[in-house]
């Protein structure tokens, strides 16, 4: 038998309840239009359904930061590069139409540090990953953190 993990998914949550992980997100987020019949099915699969789970409910018990992290290699950290101000612009305008804030972070190929820092500090509620490996340290670090994140990977 296997170990009994320290966490499960959304998309674990969203299968056994047979709903999306969507709404799974919005659930634990308190963000979005969720009845409150589903956000207690949600909490009673996580903490009391399954006892081998403890996911982290900071943002439940503490409230949503409404603060996304957008990751940048290190190597760009001189941002006067056109095609990165423009893509920064666009995420900012997004994530401020959505009324978030937008925290800017480096990461080296192997030094995600600040990422770390601000997973650790409960800083976000999510991350956008400018660029990723096909074994991305900040991936890894993301996942064992249960943090929401997108990018854009490559083909491999």
């Amino acid at each position: 038998m296997e170990g009994k993990r320290d966490e499960v998914t959304i998309a674990e949550v969203a299968e056994a309840l047979n709903i999306s992980k969507t709404t799974v997100s919005r659930a634990i987020s308190g963000k979005g239009r969720v009845s409150e019949a589903t956000r207690a099915r949600v909490f009673d699969y996580i903490g009391k359904g399954r006892q081998d789970a403890a996911v982290p409910l900071r943002t439940a018990q503490q409230g949503p930061t409404n603060n996304l992290a957008l990751v940048i290699p290190k190597h760009f950290m001189r941002l006067d590069l056109p095609f990165l101000r423009k893509c920064m612009g666009g995420v900012w305008n997004m994530a401020a139409q959505r009324g978030y804030d937008l925290l800017l972070c480096y990461a080296g190929e192997t030094d995600v540090g600040q990422l770390e820092r601000q997973l650790e500090s409960h800083k976000v509620d999510g991350v956008i990953l400018s660029r990723t490996m096909l074994h991305d340290e900040c991936v890894q670090t993301l996942q064992r953190h249960n943090v929401p994140f997108c990018g854009h990977w490559p083909r491999g």
